[in-house]
């Protein structure tokens, strides 16, 4: 007697990456998927041991997730030879924290997708922009840290963001540069706050006035000192987007440089400056009166 055997394909499936604790995130998220034309039916996704969040019951997409899963099925799927499974379909991710230590974003995401989603392939960031997933397993996304996640033995830069001093800078991305290498990025969140938490970097130490070298060459930690340099991307949002929803990821990741300023009078860029060991770092412009950081929109 032959028993039946019965196979499910899940859509899609996720591995979410936090860049503090260099590690995939197991738990605490939220993550929901719906058709874009039926924002009204988002179905749960589910997390199993190796940190996978995967999709199913997804509506409009009972013929996909029916089928064998095979190399024969996903040749039908790519070449549109079986009707049932020649319509692949876009869908809205939203990812949300429930222990708040990273801000909501979303993806877009044409489904079905063969294997776990690769993410920054899929956008098309360049390698510099992975640098922070380095060593971390492919294709992973990145969560945006919450300004208000607690921090310990790690270096710290914020600042509360304002456009032309202004209009909070909602979804900004901050990159911080340490000798030319990435070393942390953040987010801000609606009100501008932004935090980027990251590792002390292991070179440009300025312990008193010596060379350059590193935090092991001798200094008390009070003495130690890094350059580090600071690049704010922005774009406005766009037109008729609703407040309140959750950034879009690779909106975020491709928004232009734009100019934090140093100071308003005379007008003077930010451009890099100097991280003392345990001393959070707050960005502020010289001169504004509110203590945020101001940054130029770009024309």
């Amino acid at each position: 007697m032959t028993a039946d055997v019965m196979t499910r394909v899940a859509p899609l499936g996720l591995r979410f990456w936090d860049e503090v604790n260099r590690d995939l995130v197991r738990d605490g998220l939220a993550v929901s998927a719906w058709p874009e034309s039926l924002p009204s039916r988002p179905r749960s996704a589910s997390v199993n041991a190796s940190g996978v969040w995967a999709l199913h019951d997804l509506a409009l997409m009972a013929a996909f997730e029916r089928g064998a899963g095979d190399a024969r099925y996903w040749e039908a799927v790519a070449s549109g030879a079986d009707p049932a499974l020649s319509s692949r379909r876009p869908f809205v991710v939203e990812v949300r924290d429930t222990a708040r230590r990273f801000l909501p974003v979303r993806l877009r995401v044409t489904l079905p997708v063969r294997g776990l989603y690769d993410w920054p392939a899929a956008v098309g960031l360049a390698a510099e922009a992975r640098a922070l997933s380095a060593g971390a397993p492919p294709g992973v996304i990145p969560l945006p840290v919450a300004p208000s996640r607690p921090v310990r033995a790690l270096a710290v830069v914020r600042a509360e963001l304002a456009v032309d001093g202004d209009e909070p800078a909602a979804s900004a991305l901050v990159e911080v540069f340490a000798s030319g290498r990435l070393v942390g990025r953040g987010m801000s969140d609606e009100r501008g706050r932004v935090a980027v938490i990251f590792p002390y970097p292991d070179t440009l130490v300025v312990s008193s006035g010596s060379p350059l070298g590193s935090p092991s060459a001798g200094a008390s930690p009070s003495e130690w000192r890094w350059n580090i340099e600071v690049v704010v991307r922005y774009a406005p949002p766009v037109a008729g987007a609703r407040r309140g929803d959750a950034p879009e990821l690779a909106a975020v990741f491709a928004q232009p440089p734009t100019t934090a300023l140093l100071r308003l009078s005379p007008e003077e860029p930010l451009r890099d400056f100097e991280l003392r060991h345990r001393d959070e770092q707050v960005l502020r412009t010289e001169g504004a009166s509110d203590g945020r950081l101001w940054i130029r929109t770009v024309i």
